[in-house]
């Protein structure tokens, strides 16, 4: 399979959009052009070392215009409810998350590519995990309540 790229500007920066086999029935892939992958949105609070903070800070949490990302959610739930396993969350995140093709925006986009570099870094198994950085199944699913969290806070139930 062949892949084409463009380049597409957002409200995130401008991306590389490839087509490529890694998306199903031929979605797009997004990559951050930017050297700087970390977002750091300005209505999310964080703490020190880059984490989500417990609480979003003045919000409009009118839900109406939010976008519709019900499949992050379904997938959170089931993963949180331990109805799938890590690995498979893991894997079908990092794959949703690639294959999105709308701009999400603030605050949603944030919170679920904060949940994105913590899957990415997440380390299936124990003997491999050489750094701090390398996160285990519970830390995991740490981070993946304290985003249905504050998803929940911005309506969506």
């Amino acid at each position: 399979m062949s892949t084409t790229t463009s380049v597409i500007p957002s409200s995130e920066g401008t991306r590389v959009a490839s087509a490529g086999k890694n998306c199903e029935h031929g979605r797009v892939m997004f990559t951050p052009v930017s050297s700087n992958t970390r977002h750091s949105p300005s209505p999310v609070s964080r703490t020190s070392n880059g984490r989500l903070a417990e609480r979003i800070v003045e919000m409009d949490s009118n839900s109406s215009q939010l976008p519709d990302i019900s499949t992050y959610v379904d997938l959170l739930d089931r993963f949180i409810e331990r109805k799938t396993t890590v690995p498979e969350f893991e894997s079908a995140y990092l794959r949703m998350m690639k294959c999105e093709l709308r701009t999400l925006g603030e605050p949603v986009y944030p919170l679920l590519q904060e949940l994105f570099e913590d899957a990415d870094a997440y380390v299936e198994r124990p003997e491999s995990r050489t750094g701090r950085e390398d996160l285990d199944d519970e830390r995991l699913l740490g981070y993946a309540v304290r985003t249905r969290q504050a998803l929940r806070e911005l309506g969506y139930e």
